[in-house]
């Protein structure tokens, strides 16, 4: 008895053989396997995310100053693509509705985000109206600030040697300011000037003031709703002085100018992800000494774009205030905790199972979610950035 043909008899042999060759891999396979391997290499490396994290903020410093847009739409703009990023982790987390905050934390959230927006706005005014380097340079005392107010305020102990490190910073200041009426005359200095410094300074003060707020929050929130207010009330802030015209009304950016309003967004989230990855993986000290290199990428581009003259003092103030402020951190960062631990030890935002565990279990398994979400928020350096 003859069956039919079926449709499969029909295919070719040689079709067959064919099919069942092996598959040549893809064109450009080999690239995008070795950018994969960089990528690897690049994540599982806490110097050369500390890096990626330095160079976001001189770049995103010198974009402020090429940009000559408003102060307050740049902080707006900035403030909208963090909101945007930390509502869609929260989004993906399940954890929107945690972004509010609890009752009892939520005058210190506050507190953070309109110290934080200040000293965003500090920041960037003393870019337009210093010397990129010097700005950069004297925004770095937060730490001496964090040491002194937390002595005032949260009664922790102060140091000879945070009180050396602070004296050494303070005269890295007056060397890198130059004062007329300190240190005799300076073509530079101006009213201008003058103001610049004090603007950053201020700026530095505000993120301290910031960084103790974040301390007494502790454990009581997460950090992904820390970041949230932190954006938040930037964008609240920077709309209500662009819709009041002080200090004046905003520009519509050209094409060259929003590109830069984006970097500046982007890369000052992407930059805060590399930041919290480097201190989740590399050594606190050497990983705070890294952040320092912001500094020097701040004066060469300070040299090749706009040609801004070193002066022998200047240099020198800029070692004092790094090695005062460095040395300040390490000395807090030894008296407690481990930044790791900080960014581990949050609550849980939600339930992870209602089936009793061993207690270490159960913490592990609660702070495991967070922490990828701390990463992911895009949670602000409260010691180098605002």
């Amino acid at each position: 008895m003859q069956y039919p043909r079926t449709k499969n008899e029909d295919i070719s042999p040689l079709l067959v053989v064919q099919s069942q060759q092996p598959v040549k891999p893809a064109a450009f396979g080999w690239a995008r396997s070795w950018l994969t391997k960089c990528a690897r290499l690049f994540w599982n490396s806490g110097a050369a995310c500390c890096l990626a994290y330095s160079t976001a903020g001189s770049s995103n410093a010198a974009i402020v100053r090429l940009v000559q847009l408003p102060v307050f739409e740049i902080v707006f703009f900035r403030s909208v693509v963090g909101c945007i990023a930390t509502c869609a982790v929260a989004v993906s987390s399940g954890t929107l509705p945690a972004l509010g905050g609890q009752k009892g934390t939520r005058g210190l959230l506050a507190v953070r985000g309109i110290a934080g927006s200040v000293s965003m706005i500090g920041l960037y005014q003393s870019i337009l109206m210093l010397p990129l380097a010097d700005a950069i340079t004297i925004g770095k005392l937060t730490p001496i600030f964090t040491a002194l107010l937390a002595a005032l305020l949260i009664a922790e102990p102060l140091t000879w040697a945070i009180g050396a490190f602070s004296f050494l910073a303070i005269v890295g200041v007056v060397l890198v300011a130059h004062p007329p009426f300190l240190m005799g005359g300076h073509e530079a200095w101006s009213s201008t000037r003058m103001a610049g410094v004090s603007i950053d300074l201020a700026g530095a003060l505000a993120q301290a003031i910031a960084a103790i707020a974040v301390r007494k929050i502790q454990t009581a929130e997460p950090a992904s709703v820390v970041a949230f207010w932190y954006h938040a009330v930037s964008l609240l802030v920077a709309a209500t002085a662009l819709a009041s015209g002080w200090p004046e009304f905003p520009v519509l950016p050209g094409p060259a100018a929003a590109a830069g309003l984006f970097a500046i967004g982007v890369g000052s989230y992407l930059g805060q992800i590399c930041w919290a990855r480097a201190f989740q993986i590399g050594n606190a000290a050497r990983m705070s000494a890294i952040t320092y290199s912001e500094i020097v990428y701040a004066h060469i581009f300070g040299l090749t774009i706009w040609h801004e003259r070193e002066t022998a003092l200047g240099v020198v103030g800029t070692i004092f205030i790094v090695g005062g402020a460095f040395g300040a951190t390490m000395e807090q960062k030894a008296r407690s905790k481990p930044l790791a631990q900080e960014m581990e030890m949050v609550l849980p935002t939600h339930d992870i199972s209602a089936t009793p565990k061993s207690p270490k279990l159960a913490q592990q398994q609660s702070m495991e979610p967070q922490h990828q979400s701390s990463i992911l928020s895009g949670t602000p350096n409260h010691n180098t950035d605002p």
